[in-house]
Order: C-alpha cells, then structure tokens, then sequence
C-alpha cells in the first residue's frame, strides 16, 4: 500500500476447459518465480514441468555469461 515494498508475487492463472495445463511466469526484481498448474491426464507430476525450466533458465544465464548459481529466497514460498 502507498510507499509498501513488494517482495513476493505470487500469481496462477486457471485450468479452463479445453486446457489441461496453466504455466504462469513472473519475474520482479531478480526473482523468477514459476507456476504450474495441470489437470492429472494431462501432466502426472507437475515437479518435472518446473524441474525442466529451472534447467533451462541455468542454460540461458550460462549462455549469457551469467553465473547458474541460483539463490534461494528463504522467506519465498518452498519449491515443492
């Protein structure tokens, strides 16, 4: 509110009909955060959705001269 900081955003988008899987992706001030969202027919164990993209996101940041250490936010919410 007014002059509050925004630390965390925390953001999904819904399964609808039709659509078995929702990939929402946010990024804020040097945070990445990754949302999955999937109906059990269509993607058993969403883990390995969000293990692929942090996978690839360390090759895009190695790519680009970047170091693939990632740091955790330890008051964001947990990676499952």
């Amino acid at each position: 509110m007014g002059a509050a900081l925004v630390t965390e955003i925390y953001s999904v988008g819904p399964l609808t009909a039709g659509s078995g899987l929702n990939i929402t992706v946010w990024s804020y001030v040097d945070q990445l955060n990754i949302s999955v969202l999937t109906d059990g027919s269509t993607v058993q164990d969403p883990h390995e959705v969000t293990a692929g993209m942090i996978a690839d996101f360390i090759e895009i940041r190695r790519a680009a001269g970047l170091s693939v250490e990632l740091t955790v936010v330890e008051s964001a919410m947990a990676q499952a």
